[in-house]
């Protein structure tokens, strides 16, 4: 046991401490953790026990205070940190930092070695905080990481859990009992210093890795196989003349199968722009089966109606990851269009028991009628809105529509940006204003404004995605009429009224752009969600719409390559113009 002669002094506080926190780490680094106890710490130092209970309240307590001296995460910590704004080349360049200083001062610190060792050697309350506060320090660098490798297939919380493992593991080797670990031995400099090159390695091919989107989608190719198979099949029942009415059995155990594996496939994916690419093909496949067996002048499609309800499951279990602009099969839209026009007809007569104009009903209609129309293409959007604002209609009808103002309110909710609507609304408002006194007017105008601006919003689609919002078309409409009154120039007003800047870019672009201006401290928003909210507001995209926040935020860490190469051209181009002025 490790004994140092009694001393006499002076009575002092710190010193006395001092010598305390001393010996912990001088019985540690002798005996190891089961040698801290409060008898053998005060014999070392020659001083009464009591005394560890004054000035540490405990043993814990003198634990604590030499553990808090000399764990290095705590300065670490001050020293690599990370923002909000800071870009993937700044993640590896301080968790490169942070894991090879980890690995050189634990290398060169007994007394770390001989803590860590006592943290995972026995189940210690006072370890266990010591460790979650760390965890707890951690995770403030991990959000931050966190958007850069989400739907990625790097998990980078895991990296540097094995990195950090692994640098505790072979150092903990090499100094207790000087082994080799994989051949490396960490007693020796050159060995060392390729550990520290290692780090760097690892942490730049995780970082590269999560950038890479050309990772190959390895169930695309045995589905591709599959779908050849049903491909065949179905080239052959197209031609066939002999019609019996019912499905082919060949036919029936390739939609079997694929029942079976296209769930397998999704769960093999590693992230949503996988999953996306994947169902996409899927749905694409299928559609195109069902078209080719469909015939409009048949009575029964048995064929057709076996490969479209296989495509009923994959909207059923993916609906919200089917790619909005897959064209639906005219069969889905045929059987779908008999539950919906039963819902129609009861929205219908709640809307005729509300005195609602007749004109007005049929605009209401008008998203039920594309899925029976056999001109138009129904996308797969059309098909989400539809039940959405069915549902809604049909539940609000019934006692919340008294009066065609209440219609207008729950329609503009609703995100429905049809032309039909926009032209009715005005021209109803234009009857209403029409031999009025310009102040009666302008009070109706404003109050209409008020009435819109604070409509409830139902849903975050919209009716026609490619179109500009309703409250944007009915407000601007309205601002145009108040300013005519003034007598002030129409179009002049409409551009004052609308300061949001027009871009070329789409929102994945327009996202980056600001992003890569945010970076380089072109902009000085105290946070991304402040950030985020403002470029929303003052940019529209070359639809012609602005993106929401959450758009943009969930856009602002793209990693795809050709956002970046569409971007490059306008980059270039001020760069040239800077170096001319420049010379």
């Amino acid at each position: 046991m490790a004994k140092r002669p009694r001393q006499k002094g002076i009575k002092n506080k710190p010193a006395t401490m001092r010598e305390f926190i001393s010996a912990v780490g001088n019985i540690l680094k002798l005996e190891g953790h089961t040698g801290l106890r409060v008898n053998r710490i005060a014999r070392y130092c020659g001083r009464n026990r009591s005394l560890i209970g004054r000035y540490f309240s405990g043993l814990a307590g003198l634990q604590r205070a030499y553990i808090m001296e000399k764990d290095y995460w705590i300065p670490f910590f001050k020293r690599f940190v990370l923002s909000d704004a800071d870009g993937i080349a700044e993640i590896k360049e301080t968790f490169t930092g942070l894991m090879q200083e980890n690995f050189r001062f634990f290398l060169s610190n007994p007394e770390m070695q001989n803590i860590i060792l006592w943290q995972i050697s026995e189940s210690n309350e006072l370890m266990s905080e010591i460790s979650t506060d760390r965890e707890r320090q951690g995770e403030t660098l991990f959000k931050v990481t966190d958007p850069y490798f989400r739907d990625t297939n790097v998990n980078f919380r895991a990296v540097i859990g094995l990195l950090l493992g692994g640098i505790y593991y072979m150092v903990l080797h090499a100094r207790t009992n000087n082994s080799v670990v994989s051949g490396i031995n960490l007693n020796h400099e050159l060995d060392q210093v390729e550990l520290s090159r290692t780090i760097e390695q690892i942490i730049n091919w995780a970082c590269t890795a999560a950038n890479n989107k050309e990772t190959i989608i390895q169930s695309i190719p045995m589905m591709n196989y599959q779908f050849e198979l049903l491909d065949t099949v179905v080239a052959q029942l197209s031609d066939r003349t002999d019609l019996t009415g019912t499905a082919d059995l060949m036919l029936k155990n390739e939609c079997k199968k694929l029942k079976r594996s296209i769930p397998n496939h999704v769960l093999s994916l590693m992230n949503e722009t996988q999953i996306h690419s994947y169902l996409k093909m899927v749905v694409t496949k299928l559609v195109e089966a069902v078209d080719t067996l469909y015939d409009a002048e048949r009575k029964i499609n048995a064929d057709a109606e076996l490969i479209a309800d296989v495509l009923k499951g994959v909207f059923r279990h993916y609906f919200d990851a089917i790619p909005n602009e897959v064209i639906l099969p005219k069969l889905f839209c045929l059987n779908e269009a008999i539950e919906f026009n039963q819902k129609w007809q009861r929205i219908k007569a709640n809307l005729e028991s509300a005195g609602i104009d007749p004109f007005l009903i049929n605009v209401v209609y008008f998203p039920f009628s594309r899925l029976i129309s056999a001109d138009l293409e129904v996308k797969w959007h059309d098909y989400k809105y539809l039940k959405v604002y069915a549902y809604i209609i049909e539940s609000e009808s019934i006692e919340l529509i008294k009066n065609e103002q209440d219609l207008f309110q729950l329609l503009i909710g609703l995100g429905y940006n049809c032309t039909r609507f926009t032209a009715y609304y005005t021209n109803k408002l234009k009857t209403l204003l029409t031999g009025l006194e310009p102040g009666t007017k302008r009070l109706i105008l404003e109050e209409q404004l008020t009435a819109i601006g604070q409509t409830s919003s139902r849903t975050l689609m919209v009716f026609c995605a490619g179109k500009a919002n309703v409250v944007e078309d009915l407000n601007k409409w309205i601002v145009i009429e108040l300013k005519k009154g003034e007598g002030s120039p129409v179009g002049i007003e409409e551009q004052i009224f609308d300061n949001s800047l027009n871009t070329v870019l789409s929102t994945s672009e327009l996202s980056c752009w600001q992003k890569l201006q945010y970076d380089a401290g072109i902009y000085s928003e105290a946070n991304i969600d402040l950030f985020t909210g403002k470029v929303s507001a003052n940019f529209k995209t070359k639809r012609g719409m602005r993106p929401s926040s959450n758009s943009v935020k969930s856009k602002l860490y793209g990693k795809e390559r050709e956002i970046y190469k569409s971007l490059q051209p306008y980059v270039n181009k001020m760069k040239e113009d800077i170096d001319r002025f420049l010379m």
